[in-house]
C-alpha cells in the first residue's frame, strides 16, 4: 500500500500524477500505455529445439481461421507441448504481437490470476485496483474481444478443461493456444482444433541428440548407428531424449569416449531397462512413457553420484520430487547442500570443489532453474517416486528444507504461497509418514498458521480441521501433535466467523490439554492464552481481560518473564483494559511492555509492532486522535516494510491510521485512505473477506459524515450483500448492516427503500429472538417511514407487529397494548378495512372496560372510535345502539360536560342516517377518518377539555 501524502502532488505508482487541489479533491493523469505486453511467465527455449511437422501444420491452419483461432497442442506427458507453445510465444515475440499472455492452466485459481494480471497490465475497462480476480479476468475477455490490437493467449497444461474453457476467448483479432495430456471431445467446439503432437520421428530424435550434443561441444559422442538405435529405444519421447544428453554431456569430464557416447549410453540403458522390467512391468505404466523416463532418470543419477553428490544424490532428488512440480524457491537446494556438507562421508577432499547438487541435477536435465525458482517435470517427479523406496529420511529432507527456508512473516506473499503449495503436495505425497517422523509435523502447522495469518481464515479452518482428523487417525486424541492441531482448529474459527464455537472448543481444550499435558505444559498456556483472546473477539470483555489476568502468573512462572507467550500475555492485558473502557490504563500497561520487547527481540519483531500499534490506537480512543494517527501512520510504514505492504496487519495499521484521522476532524483524506486500503484487501484476500466487509462499512459511515448518503448507501449495501454471502452469516451483523442501508436510505431521500429494509432487518430481528422491546423504536420508525411514503397497508402492518410485541412486553392488561390495539384498528380505517378496524376497536373497548371501568374518560373515547367503525362499516344500527350506550354512560357520570353535548348531538345524526338507511358518502368516511386520528391531539376540543379534568 503506497502511503498517504498531503502535498499538492503525488506519485501514486499505476494511477500515475495526483494533484491535490484543496483537502480531498484529487485528478489523476495517467501515462500512456507502452506496447507490447506480457503477463504470466513463459518458459525459455531449451537446448537443441526441433521444429516439428504439427508445429508447422498449425500455423498453416492458424492462417486459414477467422476470427478466433484457437488451437489445442495434446499428446502424452514429455513430448514438448509446453515447448512448442513457447514457440509461439518467441514467434509473437518477434511480430511484435501487443499483447502476449502466458497462463498456468493446471490451476483454476493461477488461471484467473494471469488473466486479471492482463486485464490491468492493459487497463481493461473494469479491472481497476481493487478489483476481484474473477471479475478482472472477464474484463479482459471483454477487451479481447473488442481490441484493435494483437493478442496471444496460451493456456499451459490443461488438466481440467471445464475450468479452462469457461475461460477461453471467443470472439477477437488474436490467437488462443492451450497445451494439455487430455482428448476430451469438448476441447474441440467453438472453433477450437486439435493439433496432435507425438514423439520425434527418427530423424528429428536423430538431429536432436546431434544438435545437443554439438552445441555442449562434444560433438564427437554422436556415432551413428548407436544414435539411431539409442532414438529407437528412447521411443522418441523429448524428454527421455533430453535425460540422455544430458548424462552424456555430464559424463564427457571424467569418462573416455569409449566409456561414453551414444553406444556407450545405449549399452548402460539397455541393462538398466532388463534389471527394470522385474519390478515395472510395462503394463504398469498407464502413460506408455513413464518406463523410458524411469530407465534414463536412474542413469542420471549414476552420473550425479559420480559428480561429487555421492550417496547423497538420490535423496536429494527424491526429496525435491516430493514437492510442488510448479516450483519450489532456489534456497531449498542452499539446505539441501548444508546437509550433505554436514555429513562427513558426504564432504569430497578438501582439495576438490564442492558442487552445487543444483548445478549437478540441472546439467543433468533432471531440473529447471528459472531465476529464483526450481521446477522438477510433473513426469520426472512421478517417475522418482516410483522408483523410489519409501523413506523416513527423504520425508525429514523434504520437510526440514521447506521449514529452513520459510521466513518469519511470508503469510501474504508470493513465497508464501509457493511454501505452503508445497507442503500441500508434500502431505498428499508422503501422508502417515508426516505424522510418525519425529519433528516433521511442524511443516504442516506452519502452513496452516501462514494460512490463517495471510488472511484466508475459513481455508486455514479446512486446513487444520484435515490436520486433525489425520492426527487423530495415526497417533490417537490425546497425542501431543493431535491436541496441536486441534488448537489450530479452534484459533481460527472467531476469525473465521464462529466466535462463539471457538470459545466452546477452546475452554473444552484447555481442560483436555489440562489432563493429557499438564496444566504447566507451554501448549497448554498457549490454549489458555488464545482461549482469553476468543472471550474477547466474541463480545465478552470482561472475561477476556480476566483470562489474561489469570493466566500471567502462569506464564511467568513457568515460562519465564521475558517469554513470547509472558510479554504477548502482558500486551493482551493492556489492549483489554482498554476494551474495557480504560484506554489511558490501556497505554500505561502497554508501554513498560512495548521497552521489554525492545531489549528481549528488537523493533522489528511481530510483537513489538503488534504493542506499538496497540498504544498509538489506545491514545485515540483516550481522546488523541491526531497523535494517534500521526504513530499508527509511522507503524504501518513500519509494517510494510518488515512483513510486507499486503499484510494483513500492515492494512490493519492503515484502516486504525485512517480511523483516526477522520476523528481528528479529516474525513475527507481518511476516506482517501480508507478506499485505498479496501481496494488492496479485495486485491489480496477476495471480496468476501471480514476486514474487506469492515472496510466497506468504516467507508460508508464516513460518506454519510460528509454528506454523501448515497455514497453511504452504496457500502454498507455492499457490505450486506458480502456478510449474507458468508457460508454461516452472523444474524445480529446483518441485522445491524440492514439497519444502516435504511438509515442512509431515508436520509438520501429513499423512503421507501429505507422501510423496504427497516422491515427485513425486523423481520430478522424477531426470527433471531422473537419479539423484544429494544426492537420497538426500529417499529417506530418503521411506522412513520410507511405513513410518509402513504403506505396505508404498510402502517397496518407495522402496527399489528408493535401489537405483537406489546401482547408479550409489557403485558396483556398493560395500558401500552391499550394504545396499541387502538392505533392498529385506526390504521385499518385508514386502510379502508373498516371490519378489521371494528373488531381492532371492539378489543380496545373490551381491555379498557376491563381495566379502567365503563366511567373512565378513555373508555368512553374507545366506544366512541367502535361507534364511528360499525357505522363507516355500514352498521348504522350497531353505530346507533353503541352511541346510545356511550351516551348513557357519559349522562351518568359526566352529564354537565360539553362532549356529553356533543355525543347528543352526533347520536341525532346517526339516528337520523338509520332512518334514511343510507351508508355514509366517501367524503363522510374521510371527514370521520380525519376526525379519529386527530384525536388525543387537539388542546382546544371538547373531548380535550372533557379528558383533562
Amino acid at each position: 500500500m503506497s502511503e498517504p501524502t498531503s502535498s499538492n502532488n503525488a506519485w501514486t505508482g499505476d494511477h500515475g500524477f495526483v494533484n491535490q487541489v484543496g483537502r480531498d479533491q484529487h485528478i489523476h493523469l495517467t501515462p500512456p500505455l507502452s506496447w507490447p505486453r506480457v503477463a504470466g511467465e513463459p518458459p525459455g527455449e531449451v537446448s537443441a529445439f526441433q521444429p516439428r511437422p504439427e508445429d508447422d501444420r498449425a500455423v498453416l491452419e492458424h492462417d486459414r481461421l477467422t476470427g478466433v483461432r484457437s488451437l489445442v497442442l495434446t499428446g502424452p506427458g514429455g513430448t514438448g507441448k509446453t515447448q512448442l507453445a513457447a514457440r509461439w510465444v518467441r514467434r509473437a515475440v518477434e511480430r511484435r504481437t501487443d499483447l502476449i499472455v502466458w497462463a498456468d492452466a493446471s490451476s483454476a485459481d493461477a488461471l484467473v490470476s494471469t488473466l486479471a494480471e492482463a486485464a490491468r497490465l492493459v487497463r481493461a475497462p473494469g479491472a481497476e485496483d481493487g478489483t476481484d480476480a474473477a471479475t478482472a479476468a472477464r474484463a479482459l475477455l471483454t477487451w479481447l474481444a473488442g481490441t484493435d490490437r494483437s493478442w496471444l493467449v496460451v493456456f499451459d497444461d490443461i488438466q481440467e478443461p471445464d475450468q479452462v474453457l469457461c475461460w477461453w476467448p471467443e470472439v477477437g483479432r488474436g490467437t488462443v493456444l492451450g497445451t494439455t495430456r487430455r482428448r476430451d471431445a469438448k476441447l474441440t467446439g467453438k472453433g477450437r482444433r486439435l493439433v496432435q503432437v507425438g514423439v520425434f520421428d527418427a530423424e528429428r530424435a536423430r538431429a536432436y541428440l546431434r544438435e545437443r550434443l554439438t552445441e555442449a561441444g562434444h560433438p564427437n559422442l554422436y556415432t551413428e548407428p548407436a544414435a539411431a538405435e539409442l532414438a529407437d529405444a528412447l521411443g522418441g519421447l523429448p524428454l527421455a531424449l533430453g535425460h540422455a544428453a544430458g548424462y552424456m554431456i555430464h559424463a564427457a569430464g571424467h569418462l573416455s569416449d569409449e566409456e561414453n557416447g551414444c553406444a556407450a549410453y545405449l549399452r548402460r540403458f539397455r541393462d538398466r531397462g532388463l534389471r527394470l522390467r522385474e519390478v515395472l512391468p510395462p503394463e504398469g505404466d498407464t502413460e506408455d512413457y513413464g518406463r523410458l523416463v524411469d530407465v534414463t532418470l536412474l542413469l542420471g543419477l549414476d552420473a550425479a553420484r559420480q559428480s561429487g553428490l555421492g550417496g547423497y544424490a538420490e535423496p536429494t532428488l527424491q526429496a525435491v520430487a516430493l514437492l510442488d512440480p510448479s516450483g519450489h524457491p532456489r534456497a531449498v537446494w542452499d539446505f539441501l547442500d548444508e546437509v550433505r556438507l554436514a555429513d562427513p562421508a558426504q564432504s569430497p577432499p578438501a582439495a576438490d570443489p564442492v558442487p552445487s547438487a543444483l548445478s549437478v541435477m540441472h546439467r543433468l536435465g533432471l531440473v529447471t532453474r528459472d531465476g529464483e525458482v526450481v521446477r522438477m517435470h510433473a513426469l520426472t517427479g512421478r517417475a522418482v517416486r516410483e522408483t523410489m523406496t519409501e523413506s523416513d529420511g527423504v520425508t525429514v529432507l523434504a520437510a526440514g528444507a521447506l521449514l529452513a527456508v520459510w521466513p518469519a512473516s511470508a503469510e501474504a506473499t508470493a513465497l508464501g504461497r509457493t511454501l505452503r503449495a508445497n507442503a500441500a503436495v508434500l502431505a498428499e505425497h508422503t501422508g502417515a509418514r508426516l505424522w510418525t517422523v519425529a519433528g516433521v509435523p511442524e511443516m504442516l502447522f506452519r502452513a496452516g498458521q501462514d494460512l490463517g495469518m495471510a488472511g484466508h481464515a475459513a481455508d486455514a479452518v479446512t486446513h487444520w480441521r484435515r490436520l486433525l482428523e489425520s492426527g487423530e487417525a495415526h497417533l490417537g486424541p490425546d497425542h501431543r501433535h493431535t491436541l496441536r492441531a486441534r488448537l489450530g482448529l479452534a484459533t481460527w474459527l472467531g476469525p473465521a466467523g464462529d466466535h462463539r464455537l471457538a470459545v466452546t472448543e477452546l475452554a473444552a481444550l484447555v481442560v483436555r490439554m489440562s489432563e493429557a499435558l499438564g496444566a504447566d505444559d507451554e501448549l497448554t498456556l498457549t490454549a489458555r492464552n488464545v482461549h482469553a483472546r476468543a472471550r474477547g473477539a466474541a463480545g465478552d470483555k470482561p472475561g477476556a481481560l480476566a483470562g489474561f489476568e489469570a493466566l500471567l502468573p502462569d506464564a511467568e512462572r513457568v515460562l519465564s518473564a521475558d517469554h513470547e507467550i509472558t510479554l504477548s500475555t502482558r500486551t493482551s492485558i493492556g489492549v483489554w483494559r482498554g476494551e474495557n473502557g480504560d484506554p489511558w490504563g490501556a497505554v500505561a500497561a502497554l508501554e513498560p511492555v512495548l521497552a521489554r520487547q525492545r531489549e528481549v527481540f528488537g523493533d522489528d519483531h511481530p510483537l513489538t509492532l503488534t504493542t506499538l500499534n496497540n498504544i498509538a490506537a489506545w491514545r485515540g480512543k483516550g481522546g488523541d486522535h491526531v497523535g494517534a494517527a500521526a504513530e499508527l501512520r509511522t507503524v504501518a510504514v513500519h509494517r510494510a516494510r518488515v512483513i510486507g505492504p499486503d499484510h494483513p496487519l500492515t492494512l490493519t495499521t492503515w484502516h486504525s491510521h485512517a480511523h483516526n484521522l477522520a476523528e481528528s476532524g479529516d474525513p475527507g483524506q481518511a476516506l482517501v485512505v480508507l478506499r485505498e486500503v479496501l481496494e488492496n484487501r479485495i486485491r489480496v484476500f477476495g471480496p468476501d473477506h471480514p476486514d474487506v466487509l469492515i472496510a466497506h462499512c468504516d467507508i460508508g459511515h464516513w460518506s454519510g459524515q460528509v454528506g454523501d448518503a448515497a455514497g453511504a448507501v452504496e457500502s454498507f449495501t455492499t457490505a450486506l450483500e458480502t456478510a449474507l454471502r458468508r457460508p454461516r452469516p452472523d444474524p445480529l451483523e446483518i441485522i445491524g448492516l440492514r439497519r444502516q442501508v435504511a438509515d442512509w436510505r431515508a436520509g438520501a431521500g429513499d423512503l421507501a427503500g429505507a422501510a423496504t429494509e427497516l422491515e427485513r432487518a425486523l423481520d430478522d430481528c424477531e426470527e433471531l429472538v422473537g419479539p423484544h422491546p429494544e426492537f420497538l423504536p426500529d417499529m417506530l420508525g418503521l411506522v412513520g417511514l410507511r405513513t410518509e411514503t402513504g403506505d396505508a397497508a404498510g402502517v397496518v402492518a407495522a402496527w399489528e407487529r408493535i401489537l405483537r410485541l406489546r401482547r408479550l412486553f409489557p403485558g396483556p392488561d398493560h395500558e401500552d397494548l391499550a394504545d396499541a390495539l387502538q392505533r392498529v384498528a385506526a390504521a385499518r380505517l385508514g386502510a379502508g378495512d373498516t371490519a378489521g378496524a371494528v373488531a381492532g376497536f371492539t378489543q380496545h373497548l373490551d381491555l379498557l372496560l376491563r381495566t379502567r371501568g365503563p366511567g373512565d374518560p378513555l373508555t368512553h373515547f374507545a366506544r366512541n372510535n367502535l361507534a364511528e367503525a360499525r357505522g363507516l362499516d355500514g352498521d348504522i344500527p350497531g353505530a346507533v345502539a353503541e352511541f346510545e350506550r356511550l351516551l348513557a354512560e357519559l349522562e351518568r357520570w359526566h352529564p354537565d360536560e360539553e362532549f356529553t353535548a356533543f355525543i347528543r348531538k352526533h347520536l341525532g345524526t346517526w339516528r337520523a342516517r338509520l332512518r334514511d338507511s343510507r351508508r355514509p358518502s366517501g367524503s363522510l368516511l374521510r371527514r370521520v377518518w380525519s376526525r379519529l386520528r386527530a384525536v388525543g391531539n387537539l388542546p382546544r376540543t371538547a373531548w380535550s377539555r372533557f379528558r383533562a379534568r
